[in-house]
């Protein structure tokens, strides 16, 4: 990244205004998925699913651009966003 992008870098700027949920669903026969919703379209949430997967050590996917990590992972999931500058909405 050259000096001028440093300068006009806005992806922090997009990040604090995107509007993030993290929420808990019960799916069939007892199994727990959190799902994360609210990105805007122009965020990478495959990039984003694959390093949550990495960091917690369980599956996930990107479906209808929300991303479902398996397992209880809520509290992993808002500290891993609030670390890579996301705004996370409570409740």
């Amino acid at each position: 990244m050259n000096e001028i992008d440093k300068l006009f870098d806005t992806s922090g700027i997009i990040k604090t205004q995107q509007k993030i949920r993290v929420s808990i669903i019960r799916r069939k026969f007892t199994k727990v998925i959190t799902i994360i919703t609210g990105f805007d379209k122009d965020t990478n949430t495959e990039e984003l699913c694959r390093e949550m997967k990495r960091s917690f050590g369980v599956g996930g996917t990107v479906k209808e651009g929300n991303i479902e990590i398996q397992g209880n992972n809520k509290q992993r999931a808002e500290e891993f966003l609030k670390k890579s500058g996301y705004n996370i909405l409570e409740g």
